[in-house]
């Protein structure tokens, strides 16, 4: 700060502890600018970095749902592995809302709390709340033990309280029991796994399968006279108040034997799949065709398949740079017979995103109620451009596609095809330089001769503080939560940047071309002064269908001491990759840790 600080704290009375490191003061109040602006007729804090009880600073807000807002949060430092943060928050258009937050940590368990509620919410005239438990525990060497449990009171909770677009868009809550036991070649999993479904009134949704129970394990063995074997195996029984209910027992073996000589390999791999179900009688008809679904099925596939490929490299000169480049082919045959399984029901199975990665996999669905039939040949190359000298890699490429040599019969909500071949599928990313990042990804049709599914993105980042992305997503065709035929056309525009010695700006627009409407859109606008800043933010996201919510935050902040208003760091940290406050020095990695004394590992 200058030799006249634009702020300070005045007080009465002040104390200092050097024994237990505490600080008191009675009469306090800051000064902004010559203007008092916040007082209170005693306070105290540590001298160190250690937790102390007492209350935190308020904030305060506006949104176009809860209208204006204090919070006013009150942390108590149980001990050095336990602590409690209660918050009082205050909402002119819905009351008082209380929340509690409890984390703890020993060596053998770990977890955190989180209760919050409302007596009579006024527009709903009813008492609302919401709670989440996760704990994590060692019960012996190998054995964990896990809880994941979420509840609301309603399905508009999260639409009427929460702030972020992850939260509003939420439309099923996990409620997860699970026992886990590691071994050196293998594991096994226990569990039990129910959802609270949130139903939006204009796009109600199916409710998800439970898994009441599900046993789960896989088991590797690497390397046995040069051989790779694996087991797959799992129980599980479906529930579910509409839908066929019945139980699913598989059975996955598979013997693969790697062979690698210089930059080539080669990996021929068996794999049987069994798969037997039991369903409960009376449950109606296949959801997916008008086929009799049967009480009991079972399924045989032997599953062949070869992958082989190569790593060639280069040394080059490109742009005045030393690079070392890769030439990275690669080819992937299987050969899986075809069975009927129109009366298999479909509990948890659906068609997966063609990509890269995928397309080099046996089945091109996910879950297990569904294996395609497979008499193809899968082709593609990727290329990588590296530093010579430091080995990062600047540029990456590279396209896919599959072929057939008979056509495919196992369908699951998509047409017989009689295509000789896949789509094609490219991909690139790269550091272009230390400002440049680039990223994209095309699904082409070539038998149609347009895109299916196309992202691509261009960051500029010259500097700290300084960023301008770009990004643009579509897909042609997509089923959505309701069943239903639509599209994806959305753009993202993100950026800070300083605007004057002491201003800057940032914001972030995120819009449905095909919907036309704004999914998230965040516009702020930061005065650096030196030992203090103020941040103006404004803040628009979709909470359902057909409805949306704004938020202003507004905050002074106090460089080393406290933060006054409402903190809308959050919000720009997770809108803007990379966000750096004006008064910091050193960049962020990322977003604050809310827990400083312990990370779950969940």
């Amino acid at each position: 700060c200058a030799e006249r600080p634009d702020w300070f704290l005045r007080v009465g009375d002040l104390e200092i502890d050097q024994q237990r490191q505490v600080g008191s003061a009675h009469h306090a109040t800051i000064v902004f600018q010559g203007v008092p602006m916040l007082y209170t007729p005693w306070l105290d804090f540590p001298l160190t970095n250690e937790r102390k009880t007492g209350f935190l600073t308020p904030s305060f807000g506006s949104t176009g749902r809860r209208g204006l807002e204090m919070s006013l949060p009150w942390y108590w430092n149980i001990a050095p592995n336990y602590d409690a943060t209660l918050t009082a928050r205050l909402m002119t258009k819905r009351g008082l809302m209380m929340n509690g937050q409890f984390r703890y940590l020993q060596p053998q368990y770990a977890g955190e709390f989180d209760a919050e509620g409302i007596l009579r919410d006024r527009p709903t005239n009813s008492d609302r709340y919401g709670l989440a438990w996760r704990h994590r525990q060692t019960l012996l060497p190998g054995l964990t033990a896990s809880l994941n449990l979420n509840r609301v009171s309603d399905d508009s909770y999260f639409v009427d309280f929460a702030d972020r677009i992850s939260a509003t868009s939420q439309t099923t809550l996990p409620r997860e029991v699970a026992l886990s036991y590691n071994l050196p070649w293998g594991g096994v999993v226990a569990r039990v796994q129910r959802f609270q479904t949130l139903q939006d009134p204009a796009a109600p949704i199916l409710p998800p399968y439970e898994r009441a129970p599900q046993l789960l394990g896989n088991f590797f063995k690497a390397d046995w006279l040069g051989l790779d074997l694996k087991l797959a195996a799992e129980y599980v029984r479906f529930r579910h108040p509409t839908q066929i209910t019945g139980q699913r027992a598989l059975l996955n073996p598979s013997i693969a034997y790697p062979m690698r000589r210089g930059g080539l390999f080669l990996t021929p791999r068996l794999q049987y799949h069994w798969t037997a179900y039991h369903l409960d009688p009376g449950t109606g008809l296949n959801q997916n065709v008008d086929v009799p679904v049967y009480a009991d099925t079972r399924r045989q596939l032997p599953i062949a398949s070869i992958d082989a490929g190569a790593t060639l490299e280069r040394e080059i000169r490109l742009f005045d740079l030393d690079l070392v480049q890769t030439l990275e082919p690669r080819i992937f045959y299987v050969k899986i017979p075809f069975r009927e399984q129109t009366q298999i029901p479909v509990f948890d199975s659906a068609l997966a995103d063609l990509s890269y990665e995928q397309i080099f996999t046996e089945n091109k669905y996910f879950g297990h109620d569904r294996v395609n039939d497979a008499n193809l040949l899968a082709i593609g190359a990727a290329t990588r451009f590296l530093d010579a000298t430091t080995g990062d890699e600047r540029l990456r490429l590279g396209f896919a596609q599959r072929y057939y040599f008979e056509s495919q019969r196992v369908v699951l909500n998509e047409p017989l095809s009689t295509a000789k071949h896949s789509d094609l599928v490219f991909f690139g990313s790269g550091r272009l330089n230390s400002r440049w990042l680039v990223d994209g990804g095309l699904q082409y049709d070539p038998n149609a001769r347009h895109a299916e599914r196309l992202n691509v993105s261009l960051r500029y980042q010259p500097e700290p503080g300084k960023l301008l992305q770009g990004g643009y997503r579509y897909l042609r065709q997509m089923i959505d939560a309701q069943g239903l035929t639509t599209q994806l056309r959305q753009i993202d525009l993100v950026g800070q940047w300083p605007i004057s010695a002491n201003w800057s700006a940032q914001g972030r627009w995120n819009f449905s071309l095909y919907d036309h409407k704004v999914l998230e859109a965040v516009a702020g606008l930061e005065y650096n002064g030196g030992c203090w800043a103020f941040r103006i933010v404004g803040q628009r996201i979709a909470t359902a269908t057909k409805s949306a919510t704004n938020a202003v935050f507004l905050q002074l902040d106090l460089t080393g001491l406290s933060r006054i208003g409402t903190n809308p760091l959050e919000v720009l940290r997770r809108n803007i990759p990379g966000y750096q406050r004006s008064n910091e020095q050193a960049r962020d990695t990322g977003p604050a840790s809310t827990t400083p004394w312990y990370q779950p590992d969940y």
